[in-house]
C-alpha cells in the first residue's frame, strides 16, 4: 500500500475516534456527569467558609421530603423560618448546579433565610439521594421543580410569594420552568447557560478541536433516542424571549466553562424592565458567591427588595 494512502487511512481513522470520543464526551458530560455525595459537598463548603453549616445544623427547623417522580424519588428538605412576618409567605427554593447537591445551596439559603424567607432545598435528578439514573441539564429537572413549588404550595398556603435562586444547571432550570410555573415571582440566576446545543459546541471546539455541529447533534440524536430528550430543547433563552418574570443574573466574568456572555445576552433578552444583569471580576464558574460573599449578598438583598416593593409584599 502506497504511504499516502497509508496517511490518509491513519487520518481518517484519527478523525473517526476523535468524533466519537467527542460525542461520547458531550453525551456523558450532559446526561451522566461526575457527581458527588453529601460528604464531600459539606467538606468542600466548609473549607471555603467555616461555620456555613451551623444554623443548618443546630438552628434551622428542617423537614424533609420524598416526592414520587418518573418511578424515583425525588428528596429534599424544607426549612421552616419563625422570623417570617409576613402573612403571605415567602418562600425561596433553592437549585443547585451540576455534581453538587443541595448542601451547595445552604450558603444561598443563608441569605433568604435573613430575609424572612422559608427555604426549600432539594437534590436534583441524579444528584445526592435523588437516585435518577441520569440528567437531562433542565428538559426533565424543570418539572421536577414544578412538582416542588406544588408541594412548597402544600405547606405553605397556594398564594405562597416563590422565589427560585439557581447555580448553573439549577439557574437554567429555574429560567425554564418559568415558562410555565405561573407562580414564579423572580428569580435569581447564577451562572445560567442559554441554550444547551451552543454550549456543547463551544465546549466541544474548545476541548476536541472537532466540528461542534455535527458532535453536538449527533450526542442530541442519540440521547434523544436513550433518554428522550433533545439538547435544542434547552434553550433557557427562548423561555426568557416570552416570559415576564424578573431574573437577577449574576455570573463570573473569569468563567471559562459557561461564558459570562450568556448571562448578558439572557438579561437583554428578558421582557421585564426589573431584570439585572452583575458580572463579577475574577470569579469563575460558580464561584461568584466565593469571590465577594458581601458584594453577592447585597446584590441579592437589593433585588429582592426592589421585586418586593413592586408586589407591595
Amino acid at each position: 500500500m502506497p504511504w499516502y494512502e497509508i496517511s490518509l487511512f491513519i487520518i481518517i481513522v484519527v478523525i473517526a475516534v476523535g468524533f466519537i470520543f467527542g460525542v461520547v464526551s458531550i453525551m456523558i458530560l450532559v446526561a451522566k456527569p461526575l457527581h458527588f455525595d453529601s460528604d464531600f459537598s459539606r467538606s468542600y463548603e466548609e473549607k471555603r467558609l467555616n461555620g456555613v453549616f451551623t444554623a443548618w445544623d443546630q438552628e434551622w427547623e428542617r423537614h424533609g421530603f420524598s416526592l414520587p417522580i418518573d418511578k424515583h424519588l425525588l428528596h429534599g428538605e424544607i426549612v421552616v423560618n419563625p422570623i417570617s412576618s409576613t402573612l403571605r409567605k415567602k418562600v425561596m427554593i433553592l437549585c443547585h448546579g451540576q455534581t453538587m447537591d443541595r448542601l451547595a445551596c445552604v450558603k444561598y439559603g443563608r441569605i433568604y433565610y435573613r430575609l424572612g424567607y422559608h427555604l426549600v432545598l432539594y437534590d436534583a435528578r441524579y444528584f445526592g439521594k435523588s437516585n435518577y439514573p441520569f440528567s437531562s441539564l433542565g428538559f426533565f429537572e424543570q418539572n421536577d421543580l414544578g412538582a416542588v413549588i406544588q408541594h412548597a404550595q402544600s405547606w405553605f398556603g397556594s398564594d405562597a410569594y416563590i422565589g427560585i435562586h439557581g447555580e448553573s444547571m439549577g439557574s437554567a432550570t429555574a429560567l425554564l420552568a418559568a415558562g410555565h410555573q405561573p407562580d414564579i415571582r423572580f428569580i435569581v440566576a447564577d451562572c445560567p447557560f442559554s441554550d444547551l446545543s451552543r454550549l456543547c459546541r463551544s465546549v466541544i471546539k474548545r476541548r476536541f478541536l472537532l466540528p461542534g455541529y455535527v458532535s453536538v447533534e449527533t450526542a442530541s440524536f442519540l440521547s434523544k433516542l436513550i433518554w428522550h430528550f433533545e439538547y435544542r430543547k434547552i434553550s433557557p433563552r427562548a423561555v426568557v424571549q416570552k416570559s415576564n418574570v424578573p431574573v437577577c443574573f449574576i455570573h463570573g466574568k473569569a468563567d471559562s466553562f459557561i461564558p459570562s456572555s450568556m448571562s448578558e445576552e439572557l438579561a437583554a433578552q428578558s421582557q421585564n424592565g426589573d431584570t439585572e444583569c452583575h458580572l463579577i471580576d475574577g470569579a469563575k464558574h460558580a464561584q461568584s458567591y466565593w469571590k465577594d460573599p458581601e458584594n453577592y449578598e447585597k446584590i441579592v438583598c437589593e433585588f429582592v427588595r426592589k421585586i418586593e416593593n413592586r408586589d407591595s409584599l
